[in-house]
């Protein structure tokens, strides 16, 4: 079986809405001071952009200004320097950037650009190569898997699941199996991994013989029906032409498909949880709590959900109590927001004595927390 609350790159660091990883900068100018000073600068300036990449859609991204290098450093909260290295003249390191949420959110009501910040569920992810006439999916010679294998995804809303290559994996599902995309296979996969979702991206690598390149088609089927979803061309870098070793081209190709599978995936659950400026509203709850610690656990819970601006405590009694939610986003967009964070509800209808109209009450309860 397949778990994962919330994805985990093996380095015990975990996604983050606000906080981008990875961050490689590389400076050389006439002390080492300034390199770093230069370096620190343009990675935190790069951090930002791959924010904004994240959580607003592609067609609002031409709509920010520009930011000053104070500006830049104003959103920023704090950051981590990893694998910091330097001579004289050159430094290189790593960067972790943390954002302010509170700022992001500030500037973004400003210019009411509608974004996301809520986190996807995680979503399985089946690679499977096509490559010389022949299937791979669990086989060893898949390195489009082990590409994937590879791929962090801690930037993205959405954080993909590879499935090891387990011989319980490979009774349930083969590579043309997949690739065909089974429906009865698909679903024995999932019913089997516990899943109400798969992605199975499909990797075409063709090679032509003239010009002695590789070239990709990316399939991706998504659901358990199998179905197509999304297909597209993926060319070399620019820089192909330096790229005289095939496995260069395949590890360029492959890492262009992974970046254009994330893309779309990041797309279609963002279109989801977008937080519209000028809308907000109200809801009434009831909340079922087994006494004080759950109570509390509950409260942290709720500020943490991205679309909860406030929440006001009506009626406290010893199993539940009574609140009311000021949110952004529509009734359908919380819900599934409070759901990715453990939170489920329940609707009751009660008819009140005396009167002839029933009306309804939605019970919240936290099956499970979120870290």
């Amino acid at each position: 079986m397949i778990t994962a609350v919330q994805a985990d790159d093996g380095d015990g660091r975990v996604a983050r809405t606000y906080t981008i990883y990875d961050i490689k900068i590389d400076q050389t100018s006439e002390t080492v001071n300034e390199a770093r000073r230069v370096a620190l600068l343009s990675g935190q300036r790069e951090a930002l952009q791959k924010l904004f990449k994240k959580i607003l859609r592609p067609g609002d991204l031409s709509r920010l200004p520009y930011f000053d290098d104070r500006q830049v450093r104003e959103l920023i909260s704090g950051f981590e320097i990893l694998d910091e290295r330097n001579s004289s003249i050159r430094y290189i390191a790593t960067l972790t950037i943390h954002f302010s949420r509170n700022k992001i959110y500030d500037l973004l009501a400003l210019l009411q650009i509608p974004f996301a910040e809520s986190l996807a569920s995680p979503v399985t992810v089946l690679p499977v190569l096509e490559r010389d006439g022949a299937y791979f999916l669990w086989e060893k010679n898949n390195d489009w898997k082990q590409a994937w294998e590879q791929f962090g995804g801690l930037n993205n809303l959405v954080q993909p699941v590879i499935p090891p290559s387990e011989l319980s994996q490979q009774l349930l599902i083969n590579s043309w199996q997949a690739y065909d995309g089974l429906e009865v296979k698909i679903r024995e996969f999932a019913r089997r991994n516990k899943l109400d979702d798969l992605l199975i991206a499909i990797a075409t690598l063709e090679r032509d013989l003239g010009s002695d390149r590789y070239r990709l088609v990316l399939t991706l089927r998504r659901g358990l029906e199998g179905r197509t979803v999304h297909r597209e061309a993926i060319t070399l870098s620019q820089d192909a032409d330096d790229m005289v070793d095939l496995q260069e081209q395949t590890d360029d190709l492959y890492s262009r498909a992974i970046d254009a599978t994330m893309t779309w995936l990041d797309d279609q659950w963002r279109e989801k949880v977008l937080i519209r400026f000028g809308v907000s509203s109200e809801i009434k709850l009831k909340v079922r709590i087994a006494g004080l610690k759950d109570w509390v656990r509950i409260q942290e819970h709720l500020r943490s959900v991205s679309l909860v601006r406030d929440f006001t405590v009506n009626r406290l009694e010893l199993d539940h109590a009574l609140i009311t939610i000021s949110h952004s986003g529509d009734l359908d967009q919380l819900f599934l927001t409070m759901t990715q964070r453990g939170f489920a509800f329940e609707v009751y209808w009660t008819t009140p004595e005396g009167e002839a109209l029933a009306e309804d009450t939605v019970v919240l309860t936290l099956e499970r927390a979120q870290p």
